[in-house]
């Protein structure tokens, strides 16, 4: 099913989409489009910049698109973008890589997580200043 099957008859198909995994396609897409202007600000300060640098992301929707394993949409603007993603990706600059929810520092605000995960991840954000 696609993600605009729920779109009502006289809307037609060309609205906005509503699916997370679309939002990190797209999303996957902008990453790389400040990585790429970082990579340019690097070389003309004669600093070496990884290549392929990762894109590290947490959605695995977004990843199978990444990686090809997936069917397009019928939505042309992330169609595009999926498939500068993987452009990207054969020319060996970059390499898409999935982060589990254990290791993604952004979830902590945005994600309701248990005890023990929450803690990992705040105690890599946080830690008590010294006394002394």
């Amino acid at each position: 099913m696609s993600s605009v099957g729920f779109a009502h008859p006289d809307i037609g198909e060309a609205h906005a989409d509503m699916s997370s995994g679309a939002a990190e396609v797209y999303s996957a897409a902008n990453a790389t489009f400040d990585a790429l202007h970082m990579s340019y600000v690097a070389d003309e300060m004669g600093i070496q910049f990884p290549k392929p640098f990762y894109l590290q992301i947490d959605n695995t929707a977004a990843i199978a698109f990444a990686k090809q394993t997936a069917f397009k949409t019928k939505l042309k603007h992330i169609d595009v973008r999926q498939e500068w993603v993987r452009t990207l990706r054969d020319k060996n600059i970059m390499l898409p890589v999935h982060v589990p929810t254990e290791d993604n520092l952004a979830d902590i605000l945005t994600k309701i997580m248990p005890v023990l995960i929450f803690e990992r991840i705040r105690n890599r954000m946080m830690f008590r200043k010294p006394s002394g």
